[in-house]
């Protein structure tokens, strides 16, 4: 009697446990992966009100996600459009509450702000934006960027007329995140902005650069 009882103790602590083991181990089958794409998708339109589609969804053991051919449009206005997205992250540095990214490679992506934000609208493309990044503590707020490369990117800002003064924020919010890069190269990029009614327009061009060892330090001060 005792061990039937130790037996029936056994399987109800063991079964969530399995269960959780095959339902994580069932998103690396692609037809699950195909299912998950589309409810994905189908949330996030509905949760948005945009039209969000992506052709592929890919997650390789341990954490090797990628997408492919994501886009964005609302109101037939092209918000966003990605080629592919992959993010290869270390799972067990996870639950020290540290983040090791072996890789995150963004490529062939446009986007375009419409009249998402206020005053002013973004657009742009980017070529490829790769990083890796081996000392991210939630924690204690602070990230190490060991390589970061930019290349093949162009952002154009346009300044709206705006006759409605913004309201000031006098919430004390503080972000102290520290991060320090080591090393980022930028390989033809340019930035162009211009004023309403094109009276003026700014820009540069970097045609190559490499910078080593940068730290900045976010934080978000109360404004007076």
């Amino acid at each position: 009697m005792k061990r039937k009882w130790i037996k029936r103790t056994a399987i109800i602590i063991l079964a969530p446990i399995l269960l959780f083991v095959v339902l994580m181990l069932s998103l690396y089958i692609p037809p699950v992966q195909n299912l998950l794409r589309k409810e994905l998708t189908r949330y996030a339109s509905q949760a948005t009100g945009m039209q969000i589609s992506m052709r592929r969804i890919d997650l390789r053991f341990p954490f090797n996600l990628q997408l492919s051919d994501v886009g964005v449009i609302q109101h037939k206005d092209t918000l966003l459009s990605m080629g592919s997205l992959n993010v290869r992250i270390q799972v067990l540095p996870l639950f020290r509450g540290e983040v090791e990214v072996d890789d995150l490679t963004l490529r062939s992506t446009s986007f375009n702000s419409a009249h998402l934000i206020k005053g002013m609208q973004l657009q742009g493309v980017l070529g490829t934006f790769s990083l890796r990044s081996h000392g991210v503590d939630l924690s204690h707020e602070t990230a190490l960027v060991n390589a970061l490369e930019l290349s093949d990117t162009h952002v154009r800002l346009k300044m709206l007329k705006d006759t409605v003064p913004e309201p000031k924020d006098t919430t004390a919010a503080k972000i102290p995140w520290k991060i320090i890069l080591q090393q980022m190269e930028v390989k033809n990029v340019s930035f162009s902005m211009q004023l309403d009614d094109d009276s003026t327009q700014i820009g540069a061009h970097l045609a190559e650069q490499t910078c080593r060892s940068y730290m900045w330090i976010f934080t978000k001060k109360p404004m007076r």
